[in-house]
C-alpha cells in the first residue's frame, strides 16, 4: 500500500513540475491586444532602443510563473524575460507604429533546461537594407550588421550569455511559430 501513495506522490510532483515548467515559460499573445494605458504612458517613445531604456529605469526583473499583458507588466513595475520582450515589441508596434511584420519574440533554450526570450526589431526594412536590433530585459542591442533574426541570436549567444544553446525558436508578433534553428 505504502508503494502506491509514493508511486501517487511521484507522479502528482513530476505533474506539478511539468505544469509549473510550462506556465513559466507561457506567452501573453498580442493578437488583437490595445492597451490604451501604456499606449498613453509610452506615446513619446518612438525607437526601440528608447522603449527598453524605459523599462530598465522603470521595471525590475523577477522570475514568475505566469504570462502578463503589457499593461499587467506595466502596472506591477516588475516581470521576467518574456514579460520585457512582449513589452518591448508592444510598444514598438502600438507607440513607435513599427510594422507587426518587423517584430519577433525569440524563445532560447539552454542544455540545462532554462529557456530566455528575446524581442527582436527589424528596423527600416527595405529590399536593400535589414537593420535588426534586439534586447534582452532592460538591454538594448543594435547593429547595422545584424541582417536577421538569427543573427541578433548569434550575437546574444556569443557577447552576453555563457550558457549553450539547444534551439531557438522565432516567433512573430501575434507568436505565430515562423522558425526553429537547432545548435
Amino acid at each position: 500500500m505504502n508503494i502506491k501513495k509514493n508511486l501517487t506522490k511521484i507522479a502528482l510532483v513530476i505533474g506539478l513540475v511539468l505544469v509549473l515548467t510550462i506556465t513559466a515559460f507561457a506567452v501573453f499573445d498580442l493578437t488583437g491586444y490595445n492597451s490604451n494605458t501604456v499606449n498613453n504612458a509610452m506615446a513619446s517613445y518612438d525607437h526601440p532602443s528608447e522603449i527598453v531604456s524605459y523599462m530598465a529605469s522603470h521595471f525590475t526583473y523577477k522570475s514568475h510563473s505566469t504570462s502578463w499583458s503589457p499593461e499587467q507588466f506595466y502596472i506591477n513595475k516588475w516581470g521576467d524575460c518574456n514579460d520585457f520582450a512582449t513589452y518591448g515589441i508592444y510598444c514598438a508596434h502600438k507607440v513607435a507604429g513599427m510594422p507587426k511584420e518587423s517584430l519577433y519574440q525569440v524563445r532560447i533554450r539552454y542544455t540545462n533546461d532554462t529557456q530566455h526570450v528575446l524581442a527582436i526589431y527589424a528596423l527600416y526594412p527595405t529590399f536593400s537594407e535589414f537593420n535588426f536590433g534586439y534586447s534582452s530585459n532592460g538591454n538594448y542591442y543594435h547593429s547595422k550588421s545584424f541582417r536577421n533574426w538569427f543573427e541578433c541570436v548569434d550575437n546574444y549567444l556569443t557577447y552576453h550569455t555563457s550558457k549553450t544553446a539547444v534551439w531557438a525558436d522565432c516567433y512573430s508578433y501575434d507568436y505565430n511559430l515562423m522558425q526553429r534553428v537547432t545548435f
